[in-house]
């Protein structure tokens, strides 16, 4: 699960380019290195690089950083594991992790880590994403629950 394949939302044009496609100013098949390189650098700014996770949903689509099932969006970094009876933090783990868009002090508003298992359970599939998709961020959404 360690893959190191892209797919790009390009800002200006307003849509995803996937690594199997070109347009002209960036070869998304390139080696992770040198992506990463143009980011850091500052080259491509309006580029957003999203990284596939390893995982797929249940209708077998890949799952990239940045999607969502309308009530988690896909993150990698450091997130907190809860006591599932207390909600006490108990660790700091850093990895791929499902972000609630609907927070909550309920368990099942928390943190999760992407795993086959919340993969499975979790909506119809993971079909949206944060940039074809820019209400998953709307500050409205707040306290509109979504059953799970």
């Amino acid at each position: 699960m360690n893959e190191n394949r892209y797919r790009v939302w390009d800002i200006r044009r307003k849509w995803m380019l996937y690594n199997t496609e070109s347009c002209g100013y960036v070869d998304y098949e390139m080696h992770p290195i040198a992506v990463i390189n143009k980011i850091l650098n500052g080259e491509d700014k309006n580029l957003k690089f999203m990284q596939v996770t390893g995982f797929k949903d249940k209708n077998d689509k890949e799952i990239f950083e940045s999607d969502s099932d309308g009530q988690f969006i896909v993150k990698k970094g450091e997130f907190p594991v809860r006591d599932p009876e207390t909600g006490k933090v108990i660790e700091i783990v850093h990895g791929w992790y499902l972000d609630p868009i609907y927070k909550s002090i309920e368990s099942r508003r928390w943190e999760l880590p992407l795993n086959n298992y919340w993969v499975n359970k979790l909506g119809n599939g993971f079909d949206k994403n944060i940039y074809e998709n820019p209400e998953l961020l709307n500050d409205s959404n707040m306290g509109n629950e979504v059953s799970l």
